[in-house]
């Protein structure tokens, strides 16, 4: 099951932005860039209030496919990447693992930090529930980006407000230059008048001055008119401009207030969806835990025998141990013993060949249960069908019958949603391909058990250990009755996933038969190949291992194994022994305290996936 994570934001500063909640989502991007260049990154974070504390590409969030977790990690940014108070710069690899619950801060860590987010895990839930929370986040997106647009549009006119203010300034200043040139003006224009009345006491130039000083005195009036002009048109001018700055204060509170209200509703929807989220999740986990117990408690009873038989063999076995330590001198007491050994491995052997036989019956009969159960939920819902049309063809209905037409309805949808979740497959929630059976009852397609099986050894659903797969005709046959009824539109889509497979297929098919052309050729120019029943030296080792590493599909690769004597019929006749020195040629893990049935397993899986859990560090 794929992890849904989120980042929610914890600081209220710019949290009307859309990066108050970050999702990370594994199935649309395994690799999530933040930084503050849009371009490059997936996550835009650009500080409003210290240029340049995010780097152009700040981080990098990754989901571990392996662990099913998030890793992040800083990308040599300036001022760093903190998780819970700790630099990732201090840190080996400069990254860690996201657990639920972490503080991740973007930047310089302050009590204050504009991006500080907090790291919340949830399961994905189904498709549809999915889907609706899909879209409601993009309806608060939008809402969110059409927030920015105005909270632009206040700083647009918060600037114009400055640059008219800056002008009522540069104006104030030159209005008292001008009232200040106009005292010292008035100052010289006194001092005129003074010199005018001394000049007044000559008689004799009485006259000329009296015109100079008429010819200055309108000079004079000439200029005071001026200036009361231009006061007046400053005086206007001030005015104009305290109107437009009180109106634009008046709109930039308006908008301010209606973002406000914007904010507390987002903030609110969010919740909700949180919330409904967590919901549908825990509902999930408790109907697939339901489904695991079910599943799993028909064949416990069974693995619990044979872990009974598989401690008495070990108990023989230790016995065997002692007593050859005790009397290494009686040859043929030991020659016995051995006959003895050999005895129970054999029986052990048959009794482990019936257990899975047995496995396989159980298998068979819960496929044939579920063919059963399907056939009577086909006949169920053609009898709904009919009894519908029966309903629906009457020229009057009472309320009684539009009722009971609308129970059979729903009792019929209900029949179709329960046989379509039966026929998904929990990896990759589409409809079974080439379904594959495992020892626990559970059914994967091909592609996604193979997937799996190439990276652990246990079961995707229920976590039990299991072997190699049997391929479910039945189910196959039930996934291809279901899937000619769908609508046409869903028909198309998953004839588009068919058609990739088969070309997967088609290309498959090719490699197998270019390596099988290879090895007739190397057969014919007679070249020798390892035998797995000897010991390999450390060269031969590498070469063969290097050549198994080369190739991910199960047949290519047991076409390979068949060159040096291991196949599927050759593994299950394998003694204790044999699978020990096999496992150490193929430079697996050590398993001489494994079980016989334990080390068969694991040499299967590992010969038919490489399985990565069983190679030895050297490997």
């Amino acid at each position: 099951m794929l992890v849904l994570g989120k980042l929610v934001k914890l600081t209220k500063l710019n949290t009307c932005g859309i990066d108050n909640i970050i999702l990370l989502d594994p199935r649309k991007s395994r690799t999530i860039k933040v930084g503050r260049d849009p371009a490059q990154n997936d996550v835009h974070l650009d500080s409003k209030q210290k240029k340049c504390m995010i780097s152009r590409m700040h981080a990098v969030l990754q989901y571990d496919n392996r662990v099913r977790c998030w890793i992040i990690r800083d990308n040599n940014s300036t001022n760093g990447v903190y998780v819970n108070g700790v630099a990732l710069k201090t840190i080996k690899m400069k990254q860690t693992r996201l657990s639920s619950g972490d503080v991740v801060v973007f930047g310089v860590n302050e009590d204050t930090s504009e991006f500080k987010y907090k790291f919340e895990v949830e399961n994905l839930a189904s498709g549809e529930d999915l889907k609706r929370l899909q879209e409601e986040c993009a309806a608060i997106k939008r809402k969110a980006q059409a927030q920015e647009e105005k909270e632009r549009e206040v700083m647009m006119l918060k600037r114009k407000l400055e640059q008219e203010r800056q002008l009522r300034e540069r104006e104030g200043q030159r209005l008292r230059a001008l009232e200040e040139q106009s005292k010292k003006e008035k100052d010289a224009v006194k001092r005129k008048w003074e010199e005018i009345e001394r000049m007044t006491k000559d008689e004799a130039n009485k006259a000329k001055r009296m015109k100079i000083l008429e010819k200055e005195r309108l000079e004079l009036q000439e200029k005071l008119r001026q200036e009361e002009k231009a006061k007046q048109e400053r005086e206007r001018l001030m005015r104009e401009s305290a109107e437009r700055e009180k109106a634009a204060a008046e709109r930039i509170k308006r908008l301010q207030e209606e973002n406000k209200k914007k904010e507390e509703t987002l903030q609110n929807q969010i919740a909700s969806l949180m919330a409904n989220q967590s919901e549908m999740n825990r509902r999930l986990k408790e109907r697939k835990a339901q489904e695991v117990e079910a599943a799993s408690a028909k064949i416990r009873k069974m693995e619990e025998e044979n872990k009974r038989r598989e401690k008495e063999r070990a108990d023989l076995e230790a016995k065997l141990a002692k007593m050859l330590q005790q009397t290494k001198a009686d040859k043929d007491a030991q020659a016995r013993l051995k006959a003895q050994i050999t005895k129970l491995n054999e029986e052990h052997d048959s009794e482990r060949k019936e257990f899975e036989e047995k496995v396989r019956k159980v298998e068979l009969s819960k496929q044939e249960a579920v063919s059963a159960i399907e056939r009577e939920k086909k006949e169920e819902a053609e009898k709904l069908k009919k009894q519908i049309e029966t309903l629906g063809n009457q020229a009057s209905h009472s309320a009684e019958d539009k009722k009971k037409l609308d129970e059979l309805r729903k009792q019929l949808e209900g029949y179709q949603e329960g046989m379509s979740e039966e026929l998904e497959c929990s990896v990759c929630f589409e409809y079974f391909i080439d379904s594959r059976t495992l020892s626990c009852s559970h059914s994967f397609c091909e592609q996604c058990i193979t997937d799996h099986l190439q990276r652990k050894d246990d079961c995707p659903h229920c976590r039990s250990k299991v072997g190699v797969p049997w391929k479910s005709v039945t189910v196959d046959n039930m996934v291809n009755r279901l899937t000619a009824k769908l609508p046409e539109a869903d028909k198309k889509e998953r004839e588009k996933v068919l058609d990739e497979r088969r070309k997967t297929a088609t290309r498959n098919k090719a490699t197998c038969n270019t390596l099988r052309r290879s090895i007739e050729r190397a057969r014919k120019a007679g070249s020798e190949f390892f035998d797995i029943q000897r010991v390999w030296q450390d060269q031969e080792k590498d070469t063969y291992s290097k050549g198994l590493a080369n190739l991910k599909l199960p047949e290519a690769r047991l076409i390979y194994a068949a060159t040096v004597g291991l196949s599927n019929d050759s593994m299950e006749a394998m003694n204790a022994e044999s699978l020990a020195r096999a496992a150490r040629n193929l430079r697996m893990k050590e398993m001489s305290t494994d079980s016989v049935a334990e080390q068969r397993r694991k040499l299967r899986l590992f010969v038919n996936y490489g399985t990565k859990i069983f190679l030895d560090s050297k490997g």
